[in-house]
């Protein structure tokens, strides 16, 4: 499929560019995954390779005021498993698999008398 103008969906909803810091976002698709690897007595290396391939994608929002936090909050479900779509720059094409969201951490830059500034929030998604 071709590039459709988003970079991720989440359970099916496209999730807004504008709560992605384009200059922040990584993509590590199709990382290989091995079990029980070991070097030998002579140094070289036997890996067992998986067939199975883990993504990860992380990237920083921008600066976000209260309002505009809680929307894209909206986004992320509460559970931690979900499923994502996104563009897999290895395959040049969306892929999707069943992903996890790690902690985020929220820093306040700033408080005025009636709203909140948020530092850019970073969030990673990671393949199962």
């Amino acid at each position: 499929m071709a590039f459709a103008g988003y970079l991720l969906k989440i359970n099916g909803t496209i999730f807004p560019n504008k709560y992605i810091q384009l200059d922040s976002y990584a993509s590590t698709p199709n990382q290989i995954m091995d079990i029980d690897t070991y070097r030998d007595a002579d140094g070289v290396l036997h890996r067992n390779t998986l067939e199975h391939t883990a993504s990860k994608i992380d990237f920083n929002t921008p600066y976000l005021n209260l309002a505009n936090k809680i929307n894209f909050q909206s986004y992320i479900p509460t559970r931690k498993q979900l499923t994502l779509e996104y563009w897999n720059d290895e395959t040049n094409a969306y892929a999707a698999g069943t992903f996890y969201v790690p902690d985020i951490a929220y820093e306040i830059y700033q408080t005025t008398s009636n709203d909140i500034i948020y530092k850019p929030i970073r969030v990673a998604f990671i393949e199962y």
